[in-house]
């Protein structure tokens, strides 16, 4: 099977350009890449959140919406390419990410104390890097009128996100807050609506039509982590579903043919939140097929492999801002559907 290292051999402009090394290969590219400023970006929801399940590890399981309603609208917030929304946690109250990357929820440790600490985990990144987090009780978790009860989280630092950002942040909301619920995210309008479901996932409120041609997708739930088929020139992969994921990623370990369609424009220093990173190739990416095809998304290439492990499935890359950007999205967990309605 050719791969990443022979399509960049194969592509290469001068062979006498510098050596740079990258996720095991030592490749040999063109002085136009390499010769490149190196761009320094920390991919934080995807090296963060994503990264906080373990193979070893029985993940938290969903806990029990508390409160009297069908549906609560939640207005959002975006920071670059992160969306943020209001919760309050043991009496603060303050900005989350939404992230279905991570498998639960996860708290700054800036924040919140370390005399709570139950348990330590391990967590790996996309990265290749790997950390220990503390984990800790919560009492409760608020989103507006809709509550939650004596709840799991691991406490992080999250500096660096606030920092890059310019915002504070308490936490993360990860995917197991709203696997009892139906969710509805519209970038667009700014707007997250979390509906309850019946027996048989049917939501209490009715779904808007969509004005334009909708894809139903879909999706396998292993792990708390959201597992979606898209194509790639061809090639049928398996994309993470993660509201973090800024930009989308795609493994270093696929066929030729995936890279056919990316064009590499840079290199660039991915970054963890310990401070660990390794350089990765950036690029565009031609399309990438859900049953509608989504254009010219901006793409880097890393390896996965330690988040295969950690999630317990391979994965062939994460999917996030490219697909929330061009449309909104309904999430029904109990029927495993992912309906996409693109914006006209």
């Amino acid at each position: 099977m050719k791969t990443l290292g022979t399509y960049i051999e194969n592509k290469r402009v001068d062979v006498t350009a510098s050596i740079c090394n990258y996720s095991g290969y030592t490749l040999k590219m063109g002085s136009y890449f390499c010769a490149m400023p190196r761009m320094i970006i920390c991919l934080f929801l995807c090296i963060v959140c994503g990264a906080s399940s373990r193979a070893s590890v029985e993940l938290g399981k969903a806990p029990e919406p508390i409160g009297e309603f069908d549906f609560v609208r939640i207005p959002l917030k975006r920071a670059g390419n992160l969306i943020l929304l209001e919760a309050k946690v043991e009496g603060q109250l303050g900005y989350f990410i939404l992230d279905t990357g991570a498998p639960y929820l996860v708290l700054n440790a800036t924040y919140f104390g370390k005399d709570q600490v139950s348990e330590q985990r391990v967590m790996t990144g996309v990265n290749g890097g790997s950390d220990t987090v503390h984990v800790i009780e919560v009492s409760s978790l608020e989103l507006r009128s809709l509550s939650f009860n004596h709840l799991e989280a691991d406490l992080m630092d999250l500096g660096a996100i606030e920092n890059r950002k310019g915002i504070k942040v308490l936490g993360l909301l990860g995917l197991n807050m709203f696997l009892k619920l139906e969710m509805r995210l519209n970038l667009g309008k700014l707007l997250l609506e979390l509906h309850r479901v019946d027996k048989t996932g049917e939501s209490l409120s009715p779904l808007a039509e969509c004005t334009a041609e909708e894809a139903v997708l879909g999706f396998k739930l292993k792990n708390n982590v959201i597992l979606l088929k898209g194509t790639v020139n061809g090639q049928k992969l398996t994309f993470c579903f993660d509201t973090g994921a800024e930009v989308t990623v795609l493994s270093n370990s696929l066929e030729e043919d995936v890279y056919e369609a990316v064009t590499i424009t840079n290199s660039m220093q991915l970054m963890g939140s310990s401070g660990r990173s390794v350089y990765v190739l950036q690029g565009n990416l031609d399309a990438v097929n859900f049953g509608i095809p989504l254009r010219n998304c901006r793409v880097v290439i890393s390896d996965l492999a330690g988040m295969s492990d950690a999630f317990g499935v391979s994965i062939d890359g994460m999917i996030g801002f490219d697909l929330l950007a061009r449309g909104s999205v309904v999430i029904n967990f109990k029927k495993r559907s992912l309906t996409f309605c693109p914006s006209i």
